[in-house]
């Protein structure tokens, strides 16, 4: 009788640890689910902002369409919100992005220099004055460099000792070219806060200290272009509106013959590279589901993603393709003035 107690007993003991364990086991799934991130980022429809151009207010009343860029949302995703949004056909998932925010002030960041781009391209196509200015762009100094009191990161430098520098190795070579020299001689340039390179370049002496500068840098271009280029403070892998900040510095130096001031708005999506190509970009899904519901009917996408941005327009958007800036310019006054603008999926 007794045995048969202290059995019943135990097995009352297992039972209850048992219960216990598989709620502390369940509780923990649960706060993992609500809690944990997952490795891949959520893509999903963004909105619709206007772009504004610099210098503003060159263009006439009667011929100044209204450019929009159109963002994406990317979120890290607990496990509960990832299975959710598998349902969900307007969302798509990309492996773990790095993010931008770590990147040292003063190196121009990737939102900026995509902007740089798109103003350099808009000047080529305007044939405004631009001039490329290779060198090495500073990314950082060392505590101990002769040059730390002298330059900045992001700074660019064109010249060591009178020698123009344009790659790692010239740069070597230009700082060991006169190992007797006791100072050695710098001219770079330096970005002010509107974009803008410096008009003249700064030159500076530091001590020759072997030959060794003690700066981390890589091969960058510069450009001097006539006008201010507004930069903007968010950087991201993600959302690129260059296509629509080229065709903006456009707008503000040309006329788009029936455009009313603010009365004709373009949406645009796509990345300009310097000499005025159109790339793709990421989530032209998402990006035309967010044109779609801002309630545009005309939008200009990279030639090579137009049948992605197709399916993502259920019809309601005038998709049109482009793959440089002189056609997407030729699109927009086309549709301006009424006329069938090129690239026109119908």
């Amino acid at each position: 009788m007794l045995l048969a107690k202290v059995t019943a007993g135990t097995r009352q003991y297992l039972k209850l640890s048992l219960r216990i364990w598989l709620g502390l086991v369940l509780l923990s799934a649960w706060a993992w689910a609500l809690t944990a991130r997952i490795a891949e980022v959520a893509i999903s429809p963004g909105s619709v902002f206007r772009v504004e151009a610099v210098p503003p207010g060159r263009s006439s009343a009667g011929g100044k369409p209204s450019f929009y860029g159109v963002s994406i949302d990317a979120t890290r995703l607990t496990p509960i919100e990832y299975v959710w949004d598998l349902l969900n056909p307007n969302v798509s998932f990309l492996p773990g992005l790095e993010s931008g925010a770590s990147i040292s002030q003063g190196v121009l960041t990737l939102s900026q220099q995509a902007e740089i781009a798109a103003a350099v391209a808009a000047a080529k196509y305007l044939r405004l004055p631009v001039r490329a200015i290779p060198g090495v762009v500073v990314k950082g100094v060392l505590p101990l460099s002769p040059a730390r009191r002298e330059l900045a990161v992001g700074d660019l430098i064109v010249s060591v000792n009178g020698v123009r520098v344009t790659s790692l190795a010239a740069l070597d070579a230009a700082v060991a070219l006169h190992p007797g020299l006791p100072f050695t001689t710098l001219a770079f340039l330096r970005y002010n806060g509107a974009g803008r390179l410096l008009n003249r370049s700064a030159t500076v002496r530091v001590a020759f200290n072997a030959g060794h500068l003690g700066l981390v840098v890589s091969p960058a271009i510069g450009y001097s272009i006539p006008f201010a280029v507004k930069l903007s403070t968010l950087d991201t892998q993600l959302n690129t509106a260059s296509l629509s900040e080229a065709l903006a510095v456009v707008g503000e130096y040309r006329k788009f013959p029936g455009a009313r001031k603010g009365g004709f708005r373009v949406a645009a999506i796509g990345s300009v590279t310097t000499s005025g190509q159109v790339l793709p970009v990421i989530g032209i899904r998402q990006r035309v589901v967010a044109a779609r519901d801002g309630g545009f009917s005309y939008l200009l996408v990279p030639k090579m993603q137009v049948t992605a941005a197709r399916g993502a327009s259920f019809g309601r958007i005038r998709i049109v393709g482009v793959s440089s800036l002189a056609q997407a310019v030729e699109a927009v006054a086309g549709a301006a003035g009424g006329r069938n603008p090129v690239g026109v999926v119908r």
